[in-house]
């Protein structure tokens, strides 16, 4: 209705997760890259992972995981883990 998505309702809890345990379940390493808390269960869940472009607030709150703001840091990720 007047350019708004109304009614929404999300289908499953923490999908993005799920979709890495289930990419697990079938023999499959993940290496996952997100920027917000919304990202932050899927790259706990996945075997290398990484904040890309991400505000200073969630680097700052989770410096354990790598902090990336360019895409050849981001291929240079996925090089040297399929490599």
């Amino acid at each position: 209705e007047q350019d708004r998505i109304v009614d929404y309702r999300l289908r499953q809890a923490d999908q993005k997760r799920r979709a890495v345990e289930a990419f697990h379940q079938i023999g499959f390493s993940v290496i996952a890259a997100g920027d917000s808390y919304n990202d932050l269960s899927m790259l706990r869940a996945a075997d290398h992972a990484a904040l890309f472009r991400s505000p200073e607030r969630v680097r700052e709150e989770h410096p354990d995981l790598p902090a990336l703001d360019d895409y050849d840091d981001l291929l240079d990720l996925i090089e040297r883990f399929t490599s």
